[in-house]
């Protein structure tokens, strides 16, 4: 490779606790130090919530609100990105979220456009917003040199609605580090937090508080859970906008002993490993890496069937490795309306799970050797192959 190093610019928003920043900084870490020369872009380098030893550029345009606002913005994050990319002589730019992938396209110097979708499209863009995107996607998406969808249903969307040409386009499921979160794991939970683990039957989900999770059809849910169930308990790691309406919904389904909001917390994994069952309790995802982190942790796991991802992750060659039930229909109801018939199959499920200990075993073993399959070993080689053949094919 002309004795270089491969220069590879990685640009998003910030670098906030979102999911995608995660697997774009789970990325970043794994590829290997000696091949290539690693560079983080960021729209808004005020807002830094992991720590990363890699070198990182504020490009220093934040988000705005107005209309003429939004016009500067994006027009300083073209030009700064093109110089930037200039400076540091990138070969590579991988891109995450919307705004950069467009933004990286039009900004191309001598690099490589590789952009990654994490959403499916069709289902999160509607109206005016989705006839902007629709034009976006379909006459810009195909001039990238390749697009990455975490996910096969991401991927089917792109070609099926956008008419993203097949030849350009490739999945590569998001990974995770098994080693580090079985380490992690291992920790010892709080003193203050050890009753919620050490008597009776814990559920636990670990995702932000936002219409996406779905929260509040599995808080529903455990109303009957703990009517049967009675020293059973529900923890929720994690914080966002909807703790307000979820608090006081606790409240008034009298669950304030059995449900627990316990907000964000560096090291989910010692949570999840002491805990009976994990429960996606999602209305849709991108593709659901925090799945495979449970299954790492070894428990069973129970996930609403929503696009994209929890149907690949949890079935293997027809092979089920956790149970998919039905996704619930995301409005927000009342303490005062009975259970959707969604809300009691889930109910249902995680009863069943947590009374019979020989099914719970088996999706415990079934969790671990599932979660093997999306270590970074498995999916690095992937990302490797496909940088440095393009490297390769820009030097010959």
């Amino acid at each position: 490779m002309n004795g270089r190093k491969i220069n590879i610019a990685f640009i998003l928003p910030s670098l906030d606790r979102g999911g995608v920043s995660s697997a774009a900084l789970n990325l970043i870490n794994e590829l290997n130090n000696s091949k290539y020369n690693k560079f983080i872009f960021l729209y808004d380098g005020s807002i830094i919530e992991y720590e990363t030893d890699i070198e990182i550029i504020d490009i220093k345009t934040p988000k705005t609100d107005s209309v003429p606002a939004k016009i500067i913005t994006q027009i300083k994050r073209y030009y700064r990105l093109r110089k930037i990319k200039s400076e540091k002589k990138i070969d590579i730019s991988i891109s995450f979220k919307d705004n950069p992938n467009i933004t990286s396209l039009f900004a191309k110097k001598n690099d490589k456009i590789i952009m990654t979708v994490h959403t499916t499209p069709s289902r999160d863009y509607k109206g005016i917003k989705g006839k902007v995107y629709k034009y976006l996607i379909g006459r810009y998406f195909n001039r990238a040199d390749k697009i990455i969808a975490v996910s096969d249903g991401i991927k089917n969307d792109l070609e099926k609605n956008y008419q993203v040409q097949n030849n350009k386009i490739q999945t590569i499921y998001n990974f995770i580090n098994k080693k580090r979160i079985e380490e992690m794991s291992e920790e010892h939970v709080e003193k203050d937090l050890e009753c919620l683990f050490n008597t009776g039957k814990t559920v636990i989900n670990v995702g932000r508080l936002s219409n996406a999770k779905g929260h509040w059809h599995l808080i529903r849910a455990f109303k009957q859970i703990s009517s049967e169930i009675p020293d059973s308990k529900l923890i929720i790691v994690g914080d966002g906008e909807l703790r307000p309406y979820l608090t006081k919904l606790i409240s008034e389904l009298s669950l304030k002993n059995s449900v627990h909001l316990i907000g964000n917390r560096d090291n989910p994994y010692k949570y999840v490993k002491n805990s009976d069952l994990f429960v996606l309790s999602s209305v849709y995802e991108g593709f659901g890496i925090v799945l495979i982190e449970a299954m790492a942790c070894g428990i069973p796991v129970i996930s609403t069937n929503c696009l994209s991802g929890p149907e690949e992750i949890l079935k293997n060659n027809e092979k089920s490795n956790g149970i998919l039930i039905s996704v619930c229909d995301g409005k927000k109801y009342s303490s005062g309306e009975p259970l959707t018939a969604e809300e009691k199959t889930m109910a249902e499920n995680i009863i069943r799970l947590l009374k019979n200990e020989s099914e719970a075993e088996q999706y415990k073993a079934l969790s671990l050797k599932r979660a093997s399959d999306f270590a970074s070993d498995k999916i690095i080689p992937q990302w490797e192959l496909l940088i440095d053949e393009f490297y390769k094919g820009q030097n010959l």
